[in-house]
């Protein structure tokens, strides 16, 4: 689309009523339908989010407990998807492993309080003795959050394709990873392949002023899961828009499902009915009639 001014995109904004496409580039033939506003956007996503987590449960769950030295499993997207398989310390002197991740880890410390009183005993407190030795010293479980650091091996599609098409693998942690755990990378393919796992998507709306973009990063699981729980970050839509004397800056949380805004920024009314994304700048799943 050809970017118009912030002027016009402001009144546009100041409407009482929504303009569509069609209606703000008069005689270009545009249509509607290859469009869809902020909203329908930020509902799409999160249904996208969802298929992404239900899938990395599904491979969090394939045969893990007969998974030798893996722990589990992080996953971002990003200019490329990429998988990362979380390993057991001791895989580093085995594989010689150079890469690593910090996970959080909550370890519970049982501390013991002690308390010594010297005085001198009245005969009540003689009487009190007894019952006052039964006393278990107190203990107080106190969390504390912490990271480990585990040895990580990452795995994007192009080393993906390699370590399932080369017959005679050099390395012993690649060895390794097809003797033991072909099943596994060959359901991260199939993922891929069917367009469950992508990049994310930097684009900007139908008047070329407000920028979008998603983010899905922080997934983590360390063992089988069976519940499905949005990480932080995971799934998020951002949008900015600033000129000289305005700035827009909110995030889409499908975690919430709704539109937070930052920086004591207050966004237009119906904002997100106001704001239009072609199709063709979006993922092919934006644009399939059947979302």
């Amino acid at each position: 689309m050809i970017p118009i001014s912030s002027k016009h995109f402001k009144q546009i904004l100041k409407n009482n009523t929504i303009l569509t496409p069609e209606q703000i580039f008069t005689n270009l033939g545009i249509d509607n339908k290859d469009f869809i506003t902020f909203d329908e956007l930020c509902s799409l996503s999160r249904k996208e989010t969802l298929k992404k987590l239900y899938a990395l449960r599904d491979m969090c769950n394939l045969d893990f407990a007969k998974y030798d030295l893996i722990d589990g499993l992080a996953y971002e997207e990003g200019t490329r998807p990429t998988l990362t398989l979380l390993f057991q310390p001791c895989a580093v002197s085995r594989f010689k492993m150079t890469e690593f991740r910090e996970v959080p880890n909550d370890v519970y410390i049982e501390q013991q309080e002690e308390k010594e009183q010297k005085k001198e005993e009245s005969e009540e407190d003689k009487e009190n003795k007894e019952s006052e030795n039964k006393k278990a010293k107190a203990k107080f479980p106190t969390k504390k959050k912490e990271t480990e650091t585990l040895p990580a091996y990452s795995i994007n599609e192009e080393l993906l394709d390699y370590l399932l098409t080369t017959k005679n693998l050099s390395s012993k942690l690649d060895k390794f990873l097809i003797e033991k755990h072909r099943p596994l990378l060959e359901l991260y393919k199939e993922f891929l392949e069917n367009g469950t796992f992508y990049p994310d998507f930097k684009t900007c709306d139908a008047t070329g002023n407000v920028l979008i973009s998603s983010k899905h990063e922080n997934y983590l699981s360390l063992g089988e899961i069976d519940s499905i729980v949005i990480p932080r970050r995971f799934g998020e839509i951002k949008i900015r828009y600033s000129d000289a004397w305005t700035t827009y800056k909110a995030t889409y949380t499908p975690i919430e499902e709704e539109i937070i805004e930052s920086e004591n920024v207050i966004l237009p009314p119906r904002f997100e009915d106001k704001v239009f994304i072609h199709k063709a700048l979006l993922p092919k799943n934006y644009s399939n009639p059947q979302k």
